[in-house]
């Protein structure tokens, strides 16, 4: 069994294939469910290979130990590079950017061809293009609707939020819905900014937890694709075998 793992700054999101690369079972969870023997419902005892990702530091690393410990499995740690599956990366550096973000941009571009512009709105929000011939055009960072609130919450003596469903952007009677409704709001003029810059310039995908509240903000049909990192790890391990 293979087990795939993005372990991001707030949850761990995993899916097992089998030895067709398959999806036979997925999952994701909160760092604070994760337990010292490994990922609840994984049976690691069943791992041949490990894929895994991550931009969450030692937690990261100690889950990745727990996995395979006592096994014999082959693990696989991806990281972003200069030039990969038909991508060239815009930074100077390719160390400084998140392997989440790399990814993602591996999965789009290598499942809708460019030029695409990439979306993810996580922990963090990140817009990235590229071009037809692959080029990363660079993008931008900022703080995802979670961490908006928590801002809010942490910078102000009389605003605390309480959470509030959907993606409403209608102005608020509350100041919860005020927070959450103007969060919304945000993402959405950001992915229809996003659009507007790019427009005419190949497909959008939007992924990460708050992709169906961001989505609100384009006029035609989006795609979202949750499992858009997963696809960037299958396609570095199509490349790696050649059949890509």
């Amino acid at each position: 069994m293979i087990l795939q793992v993005d372990a991001g700054n707030s949850r761990v999101h995993w899916r097992c294939l089998d030895a067709d690369r398959q999806v036979i079972a997925r999952g994701d969870q909160s760092w604070e469910t994760v337990g010292s023997d490994g990922i609840a419902g994984v049976d690691s005892d069943r791992l041949a290979r490990l894929e895994f990702a991550s931009v969450a530091g030692d937690r990261a690393n100690q889950l990745k130990a727990s996995l395979v410990s006592g096994n014999h499995v082959r693990v696989m740690e991806f990281a972003a590079s200069r030039r990969q599956c038909g991508v060239v990366n815009a930074y100077n550096d390719p160390a400084q950017m998140g392997v989440d973000r790399w990814l993602a941009m591996l999965g789009a571009y290598s499942t809708w061809e460019g030029p695409i512009t990439v979306l993810d709105a996580g922990t963090a929000i990140t817009v990235d293009h590229v071009d037809a011939w692959g080029n990363h055009q660079g993008g931008y960072i900022l703080p995802g609707g979670a961490l908006m609130a928590q801002s809010l919450g942490a910078g102000t003596s009389g605003v605390r939020p309480e959470a509030v469903a959907g993606a409403d952007t209608a102005p608020g009677i509350t100041t919860s819905e005020c927070v959450h409704h103007g969060i919304a709001w945000l993402m959405q003029a950001l992915v229809a900014r996003s659009a507007d810059y790019w427009q005419g310039r190949g497909t959008m995908i939007l992924t990460g937890g708050d992709a169906a509240a961001a989505a609100a903000g384009i006029p035609a049909d989006p795609v979202v694709e949750p499992d858009l990192v997963f696809l960037g790890m299958d396609a570095v391990m199509a490349e790696a075998s050649g059949s890509c």
